[in-house]
C-alpha cells in the first residue's frame, strides 16, 4: 500500500509557502510542467525512484531540466525532496 500522508504533508508545506508569497497559481503552474515532464517521461521517473543515484546527482538533474521553467521557491521545494529522500513521491 502506497504511503498517501507523507506527499499530503510536503504538498500543504508548498502550498502555505505559495499561500504567503501570494504565488499559489504560479506554484500550480510550475507544478504543472514538472507534472508533464513525469507523465511523458519513464526515463524521468525511473531517475526519481533510483535510489542508487545521488541526492546531488538528482539536484543538478532539477536544476538543468527546470531551473528557467519553474520558480526559485518550486526548485527550492524539489531540493528539499531530494534531501528528505522523498523525490520518489513527486508523481503523488
Amino acid at each position: 500500500m502506497r504511503d498517501r500522508k507523507t506527499p499530503r504533508r510536503y504538498a500543504k508545506a508548498l502550498l502555505m509557502r505559495a499561500s504567503e508569497k501570494n504565488i499559489t497559481e504560479q506554484i500550480f503552474g510550475n507544478l504543472s510542467i514538472i507534472q508533464a515532464v513525469i507523465e511523458q517521461s519513464a526515463e524521468f521517473r525511473n531517475f526519481l525512484v533510483n535510489p542508487i543515484v545521488k541526492e546531488t546527482e538528482k539536484q543538478s538533474v532539477f536544476k538543468a531540466l527546470f531551473e528557467n521553467k519553474i520558480s526559485r521557491e518550486v526548485l527550492e521545494f524539489l531540493n528539499v525532496l531530494c534531501a528528505k529522500g522523498r523525490e520518489n513521491f513527486l508523481p503523488d
